[in-house]
């Protein structure tokens, strides 16, 4: 139950990092898109954007970037192949 305190504000600070939730709207974006998305490149995104030093700046364009149209305006299906490495559609 310790532990479970003690890495509770790590948690939670991922949580409420919009660049970590990107990190899973682009996995769902790319899963409607009949990519296969595994959770090991979920994990890794999740790692790279959690940083705890997040400007201001950087988290409004994931909050906007996260948005489900802005997705589909910026990113074609075709576009996501390039950024999963073992695409499968």
């Amino acid at each position: 139950m310790v532990r479970l305190l003690l890495l509770a504000p790590l948690f939670l600070g991922a949580c409420g990092n919009p660049c970590v939730a990107l990190c899973d709207d682009m996995a769902r974006y790319a899963k409607e898109c009949g990519y296969d998305v595994s959770q090991d490149e979920i994990d890794a995104c999740h790692q790279d954007n959690a940083s705890s030093t997040l400007t201001d700046e950087r988290a409004q364009e994931c909050i906007e970037a996260g948005d489900p149209d802005q997705l589909r305006e910026w990113w074609s299906c075709d576009d996501l192949a390039d950024n999963y490495q073992n695409a499968v559609k």
